[in-house]
């Protein structure tokens, strides 16, 4: 029994180191790509595309992933830097490297996948597909998918799509996002949620009264 143990307690240190090896410090990837509004960036991030060099960005997260095959983070990073840079050929590789950050369990990797079908810019656009990749980010506490699926409900993005999504859900949707203190960039958006959806209410409300007439 004793030997047996030994070996356990063998077996978990080295469990350990490997798991301390395998851990992604922070590197020039991201320096230069982690975003301001990813809830699982490790420093702090840029705001705005203009602020980053693209190039240097794309290098710099390709050769984070030669190092860490398997980080989520310089998937998303690396996917997000290639998106920017538009040409045709990056797109692809763009979301080949977004869902495999997304499939790792990236939050935002997911919610900018969604974000990328809501647009009919560098992709076909597909509503119902941003509708259910934010769905699985607000299952993961993303804090701007609540702010997103939201407004995109309330202005009738997801009329067609097959899920169902309750007033009760986007109200709390917009309750949770009012209550979270983010930047003031949140705050507006705050404001801007708030008067849509009681616009929205206001709307139903002379709907079910003139129904009643």
């Amino acid at each position: 029994m004793l030997r047996f143990l030994t070996i356990l307690t063998g077996l978990s240190c080295l469990a350990g180191t490997a798991a301390a090896q395998d851990a992604a410090p922070i590197m020039q990837c991201d320096k230069i790509m982690a975003h301001s509004e990813d809830p699982d960036k490790v420093i702090d991030g840029i705001k705005t595309r203009k602020e980053i060099d693209l190039p240097a960005a794309i290098v710099a997260c390709q050769d984070a992933l030669e190092q860490y095959p398997d980080e989520a983070r310089f998937h998303y990073q690396l996917g997000a830097a290639l998106y920017y840079h538009a040409s045709a050929g990056d797109v692809d590789a763009a979301l080949n490297n977004l869902r495999a950050a997304s499939d790792r369990g990236y939050r935002q990797a997911t919610f900018v996948l969604g974000y990328i079908y809501s647009l009919n810019d560098k992709v076909p656009q597909d509503l119902c597909r941003t509708g259910h990749l934010w769905q699985r980010t607000l299952s993961q506490g993303h804090p701007w998918s609540k702010f997103w699926f939201a407004k995109h409900q309330l202005n009738g993005s997801f009329k067609n799509c097959s899920f169902y999504v309750s007033r009760a859900d986007i109200d709390r949707y917009v309750m949770s996002f009012a209550a979270l203190d983010l930047d003031e960039s949140a705050e507006r958006r705050t404001d801007e949620l708030i008067a849509l959806l009681k616009e929205t209410r206001a709307e139903e409300a002379r709907a079910r009264a003139n129904g009643n007439n």
